[in-house]
C-alpha cells in the first residue's frame, strides 16, 4: 500500500521531507514533490500496516532543521490512505481543504466542563500578522458546553488555525493547536484538550474495554480513568464476575465511523496498584487496546 500525504506549508519553502516510521521498527525518510501553488506531496510506498494509525510521522527542512516534536503526527483513521497537513497542527484532514468558503461565519461548539467553559478563543493564521480573539455567545452548563458564532473575514476564509484560552488567560498546550479548513463546513464540535474536530455532536455512550492481565492475580483490579488534557471528569471501571472485562459506564466520546475508533494507551499509574502484590508491577506493561462501541 502506498499513502498521499499533503503538506501546506505556512511560509516559503523550497524543499521539505518527510520523516515517518512505525512501532515495528521501519522508517521512511523521503523528499516531497513541490506544486505551483508551493505545497508539497508525500507518496509513502510499501506501508503495510494493518492500522494505519500506527504511522507516525513529521517533517524536516534540512538535516538540522525539523519540526518540533509537539506536532508529530498520526494517521487519524485505521484505512487513512490521503491526508492533508498544515504547519503548527498535527491534525491530519482526511479530505480536501478546500478554498474561499462560501458562507460567512461558523459555529463552534466546545465540551469543556470548568477550565475553558468561559473562556475565549483565540484565532490566527501563522506567520502572518492576522489574528482575533472571540468571547462566547453563550453557555449551557447542564450539557458543559460553550458556543461561539466566528464570523469570517477575508483572510479567514481559506482557513485558520484555532485554539481555546481561560477566563485568565491560560491557552491550550500547542499539541492541540486546530487547523479549520472549508471542507470542515460551518458547524463544529470539538472537545477542550482535544485535536480533532466534529461535525456531529459528543454523547455519553457506554465503553467496554478488554484489559489482559497476569492469570495469577487473585482480583481484578479497579480502574480509573481521568480526563487529564482539562478537567478532573473520572469514572471508576468496576470488573465483572468473568476476569476478563471491565465495564466503563458513561464515557464521553463521539459519534464516528469505526475506522475511527481512538487507541487508548492507559500507563501503569491508572491501575490502583495497592490492590495487588509488588511482584506483579514488573508485569504490567503499559496497555494498549481499540475501543469497541456497544
Amino acid at each position: 500500500m502506498q499513502l498521499l500525504i499533503h503538506y501546506q506549508p505556512a511560509q516559503s519553502r523550497e524543499i521539505a521531507f518527510i520523516h515517518a516510521w512505525e512501532s515495528a521498527g521501519k522508517v521512511w525518510d523521503l523528499k516531497g514533490t513541490k506544486d505551483t501553488d508551493g505545497n508539497f506531496l508525500f507518496t509513502v510506498p510499501d506501508v503495510n500496516l494493518s492500522d494505519l494509525r500506527d504511522f507516525h510521522f513529521k517533517y524536516r527542512f534540512s538535516e538540522k532543521d525539523w519540526e518540533p516534536n509537539t506536532y508529530e503526527r498520526q494517521l487519524p483513521t485505521t484505512d487513512s490512505q490521503e491526508v492533508w497537513t498544515f504547519d503548527y497542527t498535527a491534525r491530519c484532514l482526511t479530505q480536501a481543504p478546500g478554498t474561499n468558503a462560501d458562507f460567512n461565519q461558523i459555529t463552534i461548539h466546545v465540551i469543556s466542563r470548568n477550565k475553558y467553559a468561559n473562556g475565549q478563543l483565540f484565532i490566527w493564521q501563522p506567520d502572518t500578522k492576522h489574528k482575533t480573539t472571540l468571547s462566547l455567545d453563550s453557555r449551557d452548563d447542564a450539557s458543559n458546553i460553550s458556543t461561539f458564532i466566528v464570523p469570517l473575514q477575508d483572510w479567514m476564509r481559506n482557513g485558520f488555525h484555532f485554539k481555546l484560552k481561560t477566563e485568565g488567560g491560560d491557552y491550550e498546550r500547542d499539541r492541540v493547536n486546530r487547523v479549520w479548513r472549508p471542507s470542515d463546513k460551518d458547524n463544529i464540535w470539538i472537545k477542550a484538550g482535544q485535536l480533532d474536530l466534529r461535525s456531529q455532536p459528543l454523547e455519553l455512550i457506554t465503553e467496554t474495554l478488554d484489559l489482559l492481565y497476569p492469570a495469577n492475580l487473585e482480583q481484578v483490579p479497579d480502574l480509573n480513568l481521568r480526563d487529564t488534557e482539562v478537567n478532573p471528569w473520572i469514572w471508576t471501571v468496576k470488573s465483572d464476575n468473568s476476569k476478563s472485562r471491565l465495564t466503563c459506564i458513561n464515557l464521553r466520546h463521539s459519534t464516528l465511523p469505526s475506522s475511527t475508533f481512538p487507541q487508548i494507551r492507559l500507563a501503569l499509574n491508572s491501575l490502583k496498584t495497592s490492590e495487588f502484590s509488588s511482584s506483579y508491577i514488573p508485569r504490567l506493561k503499559t496497555l494498549l487496546f481499540s475501543h469497541t462501541l456497544h
